[in-house]
């Protein structure tokens, strides 16, 4: 039985003062810092690249424009294969081209300059991939043509 003195247990409720919101990211700002830039603004290497792009609101298409912004051009596009010696930049490229809509690149020669340096990466390892497989399947084949004759 309750003891009458202390009768029913009181609730307490407290509040805290509400968290003041964070700013939003500044997605510029995290753009430009991805890429990595020497002297001279020639591009050295690409950071975090997808996770900025994956983050940014909008459409596809306000993506693209928004990755356009880096400044994609090159003078000279023999660096390409240089820049896709770049660790995971490849499959950076190949994770954020089904984010964007192709059609941006219509209205904007700073978008398609992003998908020409985009689909150039990603075919260039493409390439890399299969003569990789081909001399895979040449030595398979010369290992097996050299244990058929060892019979």
């Amino acid at each position: 039985m309750p003891n009458p003195k202390t009768g029913r247990p009181q609730v307490i409720i407290t509040t805290s003062p509400p968290k003041p919101a964070l700013p939003p990211p500044d997605f510029y700002s995290l753009l430009n810092k991805s890429v990595k830039r020497d002297t001279h603004r020639v591009i050295l290497a690409v950071l975090g690249l997808c996770n900025t792009a994956k983050a940014f609101p909008g459409t596809p298409a306000d993506r693209a424009r928004f990755l356009s912004t880096v400044g994609w051009h090159f003078a000279d596009q023999a660096d390409f294969p240089v820049l896709a010696d770049q660790k995971g930049l490849s499959e950076t490229f190949a994770t954020i081209l089904p984010l964007l809509d192709r059609r941006a690149a219509e209205e904007s020669p700073d978008v398609k300059a992003f998908f020409t340096l985009a689909d150039a990466i990603v075919a260039i390892e493409a390439g890399r991939r299969e003569a990789r497989q081909k001399e895979f399947e040449e030595a398979r084949r010369r290992a097996q043509d050299k244990d058929v004759v060892m019979l």
